[in-house]
């Protein structure tokens, strides 16, 4: 069975409060510190620790707010494995962003410098890819996060940067701070009932 249009609408609406770019920029900021620090191979649970904030930040912040919207069973088991998907669509765009810029860094196939440069810029493009799975959870706005993700990657690139890590960070701290405004704007509009009661 299909959603309804008002059930989509309405699915569209509830990632509206910015706590999802908050965390996404989040976990883009820590992973490119990591890289940059050499702990590459720490980026690996990072989804462990996003997910059960992201769920912790749903119920402690965001519903209190608001009403939540109850879909049919369909539908939370249908946004259950898109969300997971769009997850695992993250986490492999970084994992396989380590390896190929490993193996472009390091292959005879890359011999050109100028060529070799543009290795840097691989992780923000595979990144940029995997941000633009939001689309999936009608977040639109994830399509320009994907953009801004490969034009940071391809400015590095030509600005001669050599930390993909540096390039991982500056593309989630763009994410992270959109997502900081839309919550402020989201707690400013949506004021839990005490914290209106002196008006």
């Amino acid at each position: 069975m299909q959603a309804s249009p008002l059930e989509n609408a309405l699915y569209r609406n509830s990632f509206d409060d910015g706590w999802l770019d908050l965390v996404v920029g989040a976990g883009l900021v820590g992973a490119g510190l990591l890289w940059l620090s050499g702990g590459i191979v720490w980026t690996a649970p990072l989804p462990a620790v996003l997910i059960p904030l992201w769920i912790a930040g749903r119920n402690s912040l965001i519903a209190p707010r608001m009403a939540e919207a109850r879909f049919r069973p369909t539908r939370e088991a249908m946004n259950r494995r898109m969300f997971g998907g769009w997850l695992l669509a993250g986490v492999g765009a970084l994992a396989i962003a380590a390896i190929v810029f490993a193996m472009a860094r390091g292959s005879d196939w890359m011999r050109v410098a100028d060529a070799r440069s543009w290795a840097v810029a691989i992780p923000n493009v595979l990144i940029g890819a995997g941000l633009l799975a939001g689309l999936v959870l009608g977040a639109k706005r994830f399509a320009l996060y994907a953009a801004i993700a490969i034009a940071i990657g391809a400015g590095g690139a030509i600005a001669g940067t050599d930390e993909p890590g540096a390039l991982i960070a500056a593309a989630g701290a763009v994410v992270l701070l959109v997502g900081v405004v839309m919550m402020v704007r989201f707690m400013r509009d949506h004021p839990l009932n005490g914290d209106d009661a002196g008006e």
